[in-house]
């Protein structure tokens, strides 16, 4: 009786650990699946952004006027809400300055720190995660413009 009885914890045991794994590997595929999707819609709006500017302004855009500058800028504005899926839009030149910006307070700063400096670096599409505070995700999106 008492063979019976562990038999049957046995297959109960082996029963929880197979649940416990397989809904272990769903989990980590289903998070996988949502990265993944965050990542290519990041691009997505990124690449209808870059689409937009580059048709908005046909030359280089460190030679725009200060009235081109302020079309640029209410164009970006309209595309960026505090709420909504763009927070903001920077226009970075190739020495890490920005040159345009949906907020207007940020042009003309620099990148200096390595970390920043590495994102930025490279000429393909970049979607970098990054956590503000406790509970608010975030993504970078790092499209580089051809001149």
């Amino acid at each position: 009786m008492k063979s019976i009885y562990k038999r049957i914890f046995l297959a109960l045991g082996l029963f929880a650990i197979a649940i416990f794994f397989s809904g272990y590997l769903i989990y980590k595929t289903y998070e996988s699946l949502g990265e993944d999707l965050v990542r290519r819609t990041a691009l997505l709006i990124g690449d209808s952004i870059n689409e937009v500017l580059a048709n908005a302004t046909d030359k280089n855009l460190e030679s725009l006027t200060p009235k081109e500058k302020r079309t640029v800028r209410r164009l970006m504005r309209s595309l960026t809400s505090e709420a909504g899926n763009i927070i903001h839009i920077l226009l970075i030149n190739d020495k890490m300055r920005i040159l345009l910006s949906s907020d207007k307070k940020v042009e003309g700063r620099e990148y200096t720190s390595p970390e920043e400096l590495a994102n930025l670096q490279g000429d393909q599409p970049k979607v970098i995660s990054k956590a503000w505070g406790d509970s608010i995700r975030v993504v970078d999106v790092i499209l580089p413009l051809k001149s």
